[in-house]
């Protein structure tokens, strides 16, 4: 594994968002091999709002549409990942 998939292999169990080529997705990171990356209970984000200040890095998503069950990410498509940088409505 190159270096950024072994720093997001350490996330595995976690709450992340993946901003990738066309969309961003957010999921508790499963797995990952050298061609996916699989989130459970993912949703797909069509709008952040507004990125937070400092104070509240755990914001909601202003609409972020949940997929109904696990999806499978392709990992070249994956710009840039991180934990605890928002949450999905319930």
């Amino acid at each position: 594994m190159e270096k950024s998939e072994t720093a997001l292999a350490e996330l595995i169990g976690d709450d992340v968002t993946l901003f990738c080529v066309n969309y961003f997705y957010h999921g508790k990171l499963a797995a990952i091999n050298d061609v996916f990356v699989t989130l459970q209970d993912a949703a797909i984000i069509y709008d952040t709002g507004s990125w937070p200040d400092g104070e509240d890095v755990n914001n909601e998503y202003a609409d972020a549409q949940r997929i109904g069950g696990d999806i499978n990410v392709c990992i070249a498509a994956v710009e840039a990942f991180g934990s605890g940088l928002g949450r999905i409505k319930d």
